[in-house]
């Protein structure tokens, strides 16, 4: 398989997905899930910014953020700012974060939720935009929970469509 048919096979796998995460973003829940929702299109960019042929991060995730925005009738950027400051910190400051223990990107993606939502909310309250019972823990809790999960099933994926998740390089 030549790596053009790879890069288009990863961009099928990866809109469907995106499609998804998406529609989770949006949909009605219970109370209770909807304060504290995962952010869950943040994981799926996340994990597809952090392969080593996906080479679109920053952009994808601001153009992703901003139809999101569009979707659910928030202030148009913020989501846009929320998933491209996930995968800006992550592709900038943890070069490596493909290779630490998955426990320890659960720990890492909570502590970078935590405080973008925090930096959010505080975007928010300037534009006259939110409420002040905010629940910052629990979303980035459940959201670092969430992350093996999703980590598992994208990789799964990637198997089951035979996608070569690395670079391979070529000796010329």
């Amino acid at each position: 398989m030549n790596t053009k048919e790879q890069g288009r096979s990863l961009i099928f796998i990866f809109i469907p997905l995106v499609v998804i995460a998406l529609l989770f973003q949006i949909i009605h829940l219970s109370d209770f899930m909807m304060e504290n929702r995962p952010n869950l299109l943040v994981l799926i960019l996340v994990f597809f910014t952090t392969l080593n042929k996906f080479h679109f991060g920053i952009e994808t995730a601001f153009i992703t953020g901003l139809i999101l925005d569009l979707l659910s009738g928030a202030p148009l950027g913020i989501n846009a700012l929320i998933c491209a400051a996930h995968v800006y910190i992550i592709t900038s400051q943890f070069k490596r974060f493909s290779l630490y223990a998955l426990w320890q990107q659960s720990i890492l993606i909570m502590i970078l939720n935590l405080i973008i939502n925090v930096i959010t909310y505080w975007l928010e309250h300037i534009i006259g935009q939110s409420y002040y019972e905010v629940n910052f823990l629990l979303p980035a809790l459940f959201t670092a929970i969430l992350w093996p999960l999703v980590n598992f099933l994208c990789l799964l994926l990637a198997q089951t469509f035979s996608i070569s998740l690395k670079e391979e390089k070529k000796n010329i």
